[in-house]
């Protein structure tokens, strides 16, 4: 990720550090940038360029910051997609009517899964 000085993130906090499990996202301010981490304002430490995760200090991180609150959104939107789909498929007893190895395998691609049926 590049990152800039003066350059607004949207820091959201994890799950477990919520305290009222509602909290909004906190917008964030980037003051310095290294070769692998960029340093937050105020008290909110320093993030992974790589990841924009918050450095834990060695614990489970805290949060994780976005560039924009649309970029929160969509990721959020693709995880509960796919757990929906995974639950879909778990909850299936039965393989669908008709379906066949190649429309399976088709899936597969579609779905970057390694490994071949055949």
């Amino acid at each position: 990720m590049k990152l800039e000085v003066g350059q607004k993130l949207w820091y959201y906090k994890s799950y477990h550090y919520k305290k009222d499990r509602t909290s909004e996202p906190i917008e964030v301010e980037v003051v310095k940038v290294g070769r692998k981490w960029a340093t937050l304002d105020s008290y909110h430490g320093r993030v992974s360029l790589d990841t924009l995760y918050v450095d834990g200090g060695g614990y489970m991180s805290p949060g994780r910051c976005y560039t924009s609150r649309e970029a929160h959104d969509a990721e959020l939107a693709l995880d509960t997609a796919w757990s929906i789909f995974q639950s879909t498929i778990r909850e299936t007893h039965r393989m669908p009517e008709g379906l066949t190895v190649a429309e399976i395998e088709a899936a597969m691609k579609i779905l970057r899964l390694a490994g071949s049926l055949s």
